[in-house]
């Protein structure tokens, strides 16, 4: 995560910026659940489980 406590950016620049910063984050966790689903699913249509 990001650091913006000494930032030198105008305030709309800094909420933007911690803005893109977590819909970032929330977008990777989504993508490794639906890693994590893929994986189970493949296990579980394989007999792997």
């Amino acid at each position: 995560m990001l650091d913006f406590t000494d930032s030198q950016l105008p305030e709309d620049e800094l909420i933007e910026r911690i803005a893109i910063e977590g819909a970032t984050i929330a977008f990777e966790q989504w993508q490794d659940r639906q890693r994590l689903k893929k994986a189970r699913e493949f296990r579980f249509r394989c007999g792997f489980v």
